[in-house]
């Protein structure tokens, strides 16, 4: 809309707006107003006085200069890496363009005006008012809309002071693409003044294809970045887990052997005359709380179970528990302690904060023909958000927080189980269900 001169200006407020959408969440530097302000102005001054050709190469380098200026002034106002400032300016100039072309393509098929006139001399097409009136509605309708929908898919999912570090292969090839796709073969369609309306039409969606696919490789990279850095810390937590779960063990067993000697010592001197009765009542209800110990025919269930219920038995938790311990022999060790710890742990966190007489947690493991069935059922306080069918962590500290559930999912996954969650009247319920003759076939192979 209307000749190069002015273009450059339009072009560059339209990279600036989104450019400041996709970099709301990086950390700005001190003085920040004073740096955008005279970034803007430097930048706005550098487009007034750049000099116009008017053909393919030169106007690529122009529109490449001005958005290496932009990426110098993001730089400038924000402190953030290289590779953060590069993924929100790849990712900004393609929104951009995919709403310029998707302009420029309803223009040169629904009107008899042609979008590119303004690229081959220095006049400005003259048109009348309705005209002019039907330009600006499809340019708004077109670069709000563009805009908006990449705010609420794209720049929505990208958190606080992130991490957009995809590889620095990944980058150069999207950086590669985007300055071909979005400058160059832009360049050389519009000054092809050779070509027919159709094949300018088909070239414009050709190229609209590649930005939209420029964006997925990006934000598609984010998610499996994302993904694999959960499953780290994942990794690294189970690992813990099991070390824990190995110090749990022998020193389970250091207590039990020390318990049953204590107990034979203390029935040789039950009867001595020299002991207060009641001091002896004592030392055995002391002993007794040793001997709770769950027997459900499993192992390692058993001695996070007996752990759990010396907790539950110090902190007023009334803890029921029906397992057939046997049912879940298919698990390996570290994956029963993981799966049961933090079910648990999580349900004793959120009864601990009800009145002594609601806090009670419920479990149960059954055997229902070819079904498992676990179910860990508690009273909670407050509210729980919930993310994809996944509780989010209350904890302040979310690094190693929120993570206990993810790897219950992925237990529940690794066994062909399925993990549901259902909140409901303050009542959180917890269940996983595994199919034996799947885990029959796993254990066969």
């Amino acid at each position: 809309m209307g000749s190069l001169i002015w273009y450059k200006f339009q072009f560059m407020i339209e990279l600036l707006i989104i450019e400041a959408m996709f970099v709301l969440k990086l950390r700005r530097r001190n003085n920040f107003a004073v740096r955008l302000v005279s970034c803007s102005s430097v930048i706005l001054m550098v487009v007034a006085f750049f000099p116009l050709q008017y053909n393919a190469t030169y106007g690529s380098i122009m529109f490449l200069f001005f958005f290496a200026l932009t990426i110098v002034g993001i730089a400038i106002c924000f402190q953030a890496s290289f590779w953060n400032i590069l993924f929100c300016s790849l990712a900004a100039y393609t929104v951009q363009h995919i709403a310029y072309l998707l302009y420029t393509v309803i223009i040169n098929v629904f009107t008899s005006i042609d979008s590119n006139s303004i690229y081959h001399n220095n006049n400005v097409p003259t048109h009348d008012g309705f005209t002019l009136t039907i330009m600006f509605l499809v340019y708004f309708i077109c670069y709000i809309t563009v805009y908006a929908e990449a705010y609420l898919l794209l720049i929505s999912v990208i958190p606080k002071n992130p991490d957009l570090q995809l590889g620095r292969t990944d980058m150069i090839v999207v950086s590669v693409l985007v300055i071909a796709v979005d400058i160059v073969f832009n360049m050389v369609t519009v000054y092809n003044v050779n070509a027919d309306k159709l094949s300018i039409f088909l070239e414009q969606t050709y190229n609209l294809i590649i930005c939209f696919l420029v964006l997925q490789m990006l934000f598609q990279k984010l998610r499996q970045k994302k993904i694999l850095e959960e499953y780290d810390v994942i990794y690294q937590i189970l690992q813990q887990e099991r070390q824990q779960f190995k110090h749990l063990k022998d020193n389970m067993n250091i207590i039990n052997v020390k318990v049953h000697d204590l107990k034979h010592q203390l029935r040789s001197v039950r009867y001595d005359e020299q002991l207060d009765p009641q001091k002896l009542k004592a030392i055995e209800k002391a002993f007794a709380i040793y001997q709770t110990v769950a027997r459900t025919g499993n192992e390692t269930l058993d001695i996070i179970l007996t752990d759990k219920l010396f907790y539950c038995e110090q902190h007023e938790i009334d803890i029921t528990c029906i397992a057939d311990g046997k049912c879940i022999s298919f698990m390996s060790e570290g994956d029963i302690y993981s799966l049961f710890g933090n079910a648990l742990d999580n349900a004793i966190a959120a009864v601990e904060q009800l009145p002594v007489s609601q806090r009670g947690i419920r479990l149960s493991i059954k055997n229902l023909g070819d079904v498992v069935s676990i179910r860990v059922e508690n009273k909670y306080k407050g509210k729980i958000r919930m993310e994809e069918g996944l509780p989010i962590t209350t904890q302040k500290d979310t690094r190693y927080h929120g993570y206990g559930v993810l790897s219950m999912q992925m237990i529940a996954e690794k066994y062909n189980g399925k993990l549901n969650i259902d909140v409901n009247e303050n009542n959180f319920v917890l269940d996983i269900v595994f199919f034996k003759g799947e885990h029959e076939e796993q254990d066969n192979s």
